[in-house]
């Protein structure tokens, strides 16, 4: 039966669902406080750090960042699709499911994800059929007996082959009557110059791609010969965006719930050929360098990462690129490691020539992130050098800035300290500094705006306006001091105002969410300005403050756990269960002096973008600009 499931029985279901008990029936939880603890179901640790809150429905790792509601915990426990979870705790709860008409848009958003997933599939069985039924000395069985992949492997992992023909696939596909429109969508087929579609994937051996919950949503095909390019996978599609994505996630977490580490490697045949080794716990990333995406997902699974690279200067290279965005993304409590196999050799070829043990030799002789880090910093400097020790020292304070501030950041500075024989509290003080730019000039000079009109009687004050103003601890760049104004605005005549590019201070949003999580009924005192959600430059959590406020308008007593619920396994989700687990970082001894000082730089900064939308217009209201310009310098006494 089509249809959505109405928010009315969610919230219903989320209510009579008392989470404790539901957890309890697959973790063991012992009491903490008012909350109750458990060594985390989603990744292997000895100490708890898996809470239960009864009080807000809703369950949070601090060690992984696992989180979610009674929902979200059946379908990542139990690897469901969200109808399934709502389904089994409507049974347990006896409460009958009747579903209401979606929209049309959501509806056939729906359909489309539904039907691209069963095109995807029927293209896997086409692909498998055409390797199967292949005589033995065919290229695509030769290619794979030359990599050593055995006959069980091809069928666990699926393996098929895309046969050399222009429209081979298609042509299968059109015997079913599939919609145009939906072949297209399916990332299966490109268009000629002509406007004839053809299969995108021609005489290449095919791996399909699962998702962590093992729904297919993709396909890579590795050519046979020497066409170009070797690899190729699906384009983005409504399924597949490769940036999230992990070839063989499905595969590891089918082998255990605890994994002591998870590796990650370039190629398909890098997992296979480990799985047949008897290991499992390895997954590869899709032709992309590993993103903040993969790292926080497979921090969920466990404690430790390990980088599997090739010995070259390409994996190298590769190497650095994760170190950056690992020193950035690394949870506390989180390690990683890197491998850097002989030139030469990938995983795929190592295990196979050198066996499991050997293999496994290399894990454990891995190096770690930091000691990486410091080797890389070191390459091509002479620490014996003065000039040497500067230079590697500002490169690892560069990368020092950027990092949070914790026990890591900490370590690494006292490790900076010893290999450059600076003092812990001189690397603190350059720490604090800025960027050095070449641009700027040893002399400070005002920071006047080039976007500032001239005035008639060049009054000063004008400029100070749109001075910096000083840091305050919320967003430096959008909470100024009091500033004074002695009048109206004056422009010279001929004057064309300029937009000032200006940048949304995501903290101001984060934290006006938890205020309204900790106290919803004042989404009543909330002066926005219309349209707001229109405004250039809005970063990405302006939208999920927009659809809280509409949700607490409609009623401000819904609970969280529901809220959770509607945005679960999308970013909005992630920020507001990360947000409400660190609602205790609200002060109760000034929450309400905060509340006030965050909505008036928000308001400021409202009137900035609305003062950069208009400016942006091909017809400029030049009454509506001063008129803003005017409340800008308003706002300012």
């Amino acid at each position: 039966m089509a249809g959505r499931i109405p928010q009315s029985t969610i919230e219903e279901i989320l209510q009579r669902t008392d989470i404790v008990d539901l957890v309890r029936q697959f973790v063991p939880l012992k009491r903490a406080g008012k909350n109750w603890a458990a060594c985390c179901p989603f990744h292997d640790e000895h100490s708890p750090s898996f809470t239960v809150s009864p009080d807000k429905s809703f369950f949070y790792c601090f060690g992984c960042g696992a989180k979610g509601n009674a929902i979200g915990f059946l379908m990542d426990y139990q690897h469901l699709s969200f109808p399934e979870a709502v389904g089994r705790l409507a049974e347990q709860a006896n409460i009958t499911l009747e579903l209401e008409a979606e929209s049309s848009n959501a509806q056939e958003y729906r359909d489309q994800k539904k039907s691209s997933r069963e095109l995807l599939e029927i293209a896997n069985t086409f692909f498998r059929q055409q390797l199967t039924s292949a005589p033995h000395n065919h290229p695509a069985k030769e290619y794979l007996i030359s990599r050593g992949v055995r006959i069980e492997s091809q069928r666990n992992f699926e393996i098929g082959y895309a046969p050399n023909q222009w429209d081979g696939l298609l042509q299968q596909l059109k015997k079913q009557k599939i919609h145009e429109a939906q072949l297209k969508e399916s990332g299966l087929f490109a268009d000629h110059a002509q406007g004839r579609m053809y299969d995108r994937f021609r005489h290449r051996i095919m791996f399909p791609i699962r998702n962590h919950r093992g729904e297919l949503i993709g396909f890579g095909g590795r050519a046979i010969g020497d066409s170009k390019p070797k690899y190729l996978n699906s384009p983005e599609t409504t399924l597949f965006q490769k940036i999230h994505e992990l070839y063989g996630i499905d595969h590891a977490l089918k082998q255990s719930r605890n994994h002591p580490w998870m590796m990650i490697v370039e190629g398909y045949l890098d997992v296979i050929a480990l799985h047949e080794h008897g290991i499992h716990d390895v997954v590869a990333t899709l032709g992309t360098s590993t993103s903040q995406e993969h790292i926080r997902q497979l921090f969920r699974y466990t404690d430790q990462l390990i980088f599997c690279f090739d010995g070259d200067s390409a994996g190298h290279k590769a190497a650095w690129r994760a170190t950056e965005i690992l020193l950035r993304e690394l949870p506390e409590g989180k390690t990683c490691r890197l491998i850097f196999l002989p030139d030469g050799e990938d995983p795929d070829s190592f295990v196979r020539k050198q066996g499991k043990a050997r293999f496994l030799a290399q894990v454990e002789g891995s190096e770690s992130l930091t000691d990486f880090f410091f080797r890389h910093l070191s390459e091509n400097v002479s620490l014996k050098e003065i000039e040497g020790r500067a230079i590697f020292v500002q490169n690892a304070l560069q990368h020092l800035r950027e990092m949070k501030n914790g026990i890591l950041r900490d370590l690494l500075l006292q490790e900076l300290s010893r290999q450059s024989g600076l003092a812990i509290d001189q690397l603190q003080q350059q720490l604090t500094q800025p960027k050095y730019s070449a641009s700027k000039k040893s002399n400070a000079e005002p920071n006047y705006s080039p976007n500032i009109p001239p005035t008639e009687n060049n009054d000063p004050n004008v400029f100070l306006l749109h001075s910096k103003p000083p840091e305050n601890k919320y967003n430096s760049k959008y909470s100024g001091a009091k500033k004074t104004w002695n009048g109206p605005f004056k422009p010279r005549a001929g004057w064309t105002p300029q937009p000032t590019r200006t940048t949304a201070p995501p903290s101001l949003f984060n934290i006006l969410i938890r205020h309204l999580l900790k106290q919803p009924e004042r989404v009543q005192e909330l002066q926005l300005p219309k349209g707001w959600t229109h405004f250039p430059s809005l970063p990405p959590e302006a939208k999920i403050l927009a659809e809280l406020i509409d949700q607490l308008q409609l009623d401000p007593k819904i609970s969280i756990a529901f809220l959770m619920g509607l945005w679960h396994g999308q970013p909005e989700g992630q920020l507001l269960s990360q947000l409400t687990a660190n609602e205790f970082l609200l002060n109760a001894d000034s929450i309400e002096l905060e509340f006030t000082d965050v909505t008036q730089q928000l308001q400021r900064w409202f009137l900035e973008q609305e003062l950069e939308l208009e400016l942006s217009r091909p017809e400029r209201n030049m009454k509506k600009i001063l008129h803003l310009l005017q409340q800008k310098a308003d706002e300012s006494i």
